[in-house]
């Protein structure tokens, strides 16, 4: 009975290594590839649909066009200067006081604020300045509201029937990680105090957005 069950066992070893013999190479390959996959199979976003959405398509910032009229206000100097109207000229340029001309044409609203602000600073004529531009509404062929400070894509943002305080910032790329929550509503001569924390965890308490207004939003002071 014991040589019958040796035999036994003997024979099922040397049969399972035949068949390794044969099978293995293909098993271990299968089992690689398996491996690999599962390896190297990662979570990808489409770079579409990595860009913040106005509806159902990316946002686009909207670039400045000749004959556009800017609205620019300087701040952080002394004597304090008024808000400047400049309208873009066939060139593409505005002219800005003490400095020679600065191209907007083709740039963003923010792209124009921080083009300005390098060039007093090259030229010493201001080291501490604050530069903001708005465009106006009819500037721009649909309705649009403009929402500028610490979001990803500040700027003139395409206006969606029910966009709410939450909804507008995140079609502007949401808020940077220097925002505060304070922020502040224009709607004509209203300024409405809004804290995104607040609006955040009640939505019942978030402010619809209309076509024209203005939304800033400040940095943090800490």
């Amino acid at each position: 009975m014991m040589a019958t069950h040796k035999t036994f066992r003997l024979g099922l070893f040397v049969g399972l290594g035949i068949i390794s013999a044969v099978v293995g190479p293909g098993c271990q390959a299968l089992l690689s590839l398996r491996g690999t996959s599962t390896i190297q199979k990662k979570h990808t976003v489409p770079a579409e649909a990595a860009q913040p959405l106005v509806g159902n398509k990316p946002f686009t910032p909207y670039r400045i066009q000749v004959n556009d009229s800017l609205m620019i206000s300087l701040r952080g100097i002394t004597p304090e200067q008024p808000n400047l109207e400049m309208v873009v000229d066939e060139k593409g340029d505005i002219k800005m006081p003490y400095i020679n001309t600065v191209k907007a044409e083709g740039a963003t609203a923010s792209e124009l604020e921080d083009a300005i602000r390098q060039s007093y600073l090259t030229h010493k004529i201001y080291r501490n300045l604050t530069v903001n531009i708005i465009i106006p509404a009819q500037a721009t062929p649909s309705p649009t509201f403009y929402i500028k400070g610490e979001v990803r894509s500040p700027g003139r943002v395409p206006f969606q029937n029910g966009m709410t305080v939450l909804t507008a910032i995140a079609a502007a790329g949401g808020p940077t990680d220097y925002f505060s929550p304070d922020m502040t509503l224009l709607r004509g001569t209203q300024k409405i105090k809004i804290n995104y924390n607040d609006i955040e965890k009640h939505p019942d308490r978030d402010q619809p957005v209309q076509a024209g207004d203005i939304i800033i939003v400040e940095k943090s002071l800490f």
